[in-house]
């Protein structure tokens, strides 16, 4: 009986030490399990945190970056347009000064018109006093160098770009040429007339109705007064006359003109 009694607690704390031992296993693993949760856990919170920090966080940089470029470009593109249409307003009063400019100096050179026809001013020249006649000091000015030292003057050149300053040249050399032409040639038609008038009467410029009103008075106060003689001369004094004032109007016509050229500009606007 001893015997089995000793079996049988023996048996009892076998079996109790494996069961401590299986208790002891278990207790172990729950602890492990309980920090592999654990370690997962932190784990997955660090891949959380991580996945926000290096993906989310960049993106609602990119995405805040992005909106702020936008709105950097829309004050670029208004800020652009403002400067565009400041750009075009200053070009358009640059263009409207210089047109100004331009007219003001045209206006300048034709203000020498009646100086070069010699309808204005005195000209003083070495000839002597008592072979001056009517007219005489209007052909002795020579309108065509008096033109061109007017524009000499004006210095074009430093207001007018080169295109229009060239043909603002072209144009006055053509106006001296048609000056000079047209001095000689009134020069010369004085010189003959006298010639010309005794092979041809009818050239002679015929009386106004003052003069023919005058000459019949005389010719009623003193009859016979007023003679052929004296009618042919007043008549080539008239004729001088007219042709003297003919050549200054065409003078102060000519270089009056300036005034309304037609620049390059404006002629490829048409």
């Amino acid at each position: 009986m001893r015997c089995q009694r000793k079996i049988q607690i023996m048996s009892r704390s076998s079996s109790n030490s494996k069961n401590v031992q299986a208790d002891s296993a278990t207790s172990m693993l729950d602890i492990w399990l309980s920090r592999i949760s654990h370690i997962s856990q932190f784990g997955l919170f660090a891949l959380t945190v991580g996945v926000f920090y290096f993906t989310v966080i960049p993106l609602y940089k990119v995405a805040v970056l992005e909106e702020s470029i936008a709105r950097r470009e829309l004050e670029l593109n208004e800020t652009n347009e403002k400067l565009k249409a400041a750009t075009l307003d200053l070009e358009k009063k640059d263009r409207e000064l210089y047109k100004r400019d331009r007219q003001e100096l045209v206006e300048g050179i034709s203000y020498a018109a009646p100086f070069c026809s010699g309808l204005m001013g005195s000209h003083k020249t070495d000839a002597p006093e008592e072979s001056s006649e009517l007219g005489d000091n209007i052909l002795k000015i020579d309108s065509a160098q008096c033109l061109r030292d007017r524009a000499n003057r004006s210095k074009s050149e430093e207001i007018l770009n080169p295109t229009d300053n060239s043909h603002l040249e072209l144009t006055i050399n053509n106006m001296v040429a048609k000056l000079e032409e047209a001095q000689k040639q009134a020069s010369l038609d004085i010189a003959t007339l006298s010639g010309r008038a005794a092979k041809d009467p009818s050239i002679l410029a015929p009386k106004g109705f003052n003069e023919e009103h005058l000459d019949n008075l005389l010719n009623i106060i003193s009859p016979g007064l007023v003679s052929e003689e004296f009618d042919q001369k007043f008549a080539i004094e008239r004729t001088r006359t007219a042709i003297i004032f003919d050549f200054a109007n065409f003078v102060q016509k000519e270089i009056s003109a300036l005034r309304k050229i037609e620049w390059p500009d404006s002629k490829s606007r048409i």
